[in-house]
C-alpha cells in the first residue's frame, strides 16, 4: 500500500479540481441543512403562535397554515441535499441486506434515479 508521500503528485493535481468541487458541494449541503434547521424552528414557532392566538386569544390568523406549508416544502428540498450527500436516507434494508454488494449498488443507484425522477417531476409540475 502506498503512503501519501509515495503518491504521484501529478495525479493529485488532476484530482484537485474534483476535490474542490466536492468541498463546495459539501459546504452548500451544510448550508442547506442549516437553513432547513431554521425553517423547522420557524414552522414550530408559527404553529405555536397560531395555537396561542386561536385558543387563548380567540383571534386565529389566516396566513399561518399557508406559510407553514410553503416553508415545509422548502425545508424538505433543502434538507434533501444534505441527506443525500451523507447517505442518511430512510431505507428499509431487510431485503437489500440479503443481497450481494453488486446488487446493493444497483439498488442504491436505482433508488437515486427514483429520487432524481421525482425531483424533476416536482420541478416540472411546480413550474407548470
Amino acid at each position: 500500500m502506498k503512503s501519501a508521500d509515495d503518491r504521484n503528485p501529478e495525479g493529485a493535481e488532476k484530482s484537485a479540481p474534483l476535490n474542490t468541487l466536492w468541498t463546495v458541494i459539501d459546504r452548500i449541503g451544510t448550508g442547506c441543512a442549516a437553513i432547513s434547521d431554521v425553517l423547522v424552528i420557524a414552522i414550530a414557532l408559527m404553529l405555536f403562535g397560531e395555537v396561542l392566538a386561536r385558543y387563548l386569544l380567540n383571534m386565529p390568523t389566516i396566513w399561518t397554515q399557508d406559510v407553514a406549508v410553503a416553508l415545509q416544502l422548502w425545508f424538505t428540498y433543502l434538507a434533501m441535499a444534505y441527506v443525500l450527500r451523507h447517505r442518511e436516507m430512510i431505507r428499509i434494508t431487510a431485503v437489500v441486506s440479503l443481497l450481494g454488494p453488486n446488487a446493493r449498488r444497483c439498488i442504491d443507484a436505482f433508488s437515486l434515479l427514483v429520487v432524481i425522477a421525482f425531483s424533476l417531476m416536482a420541478v416540472y409540475y411546480a413550474t407548470d
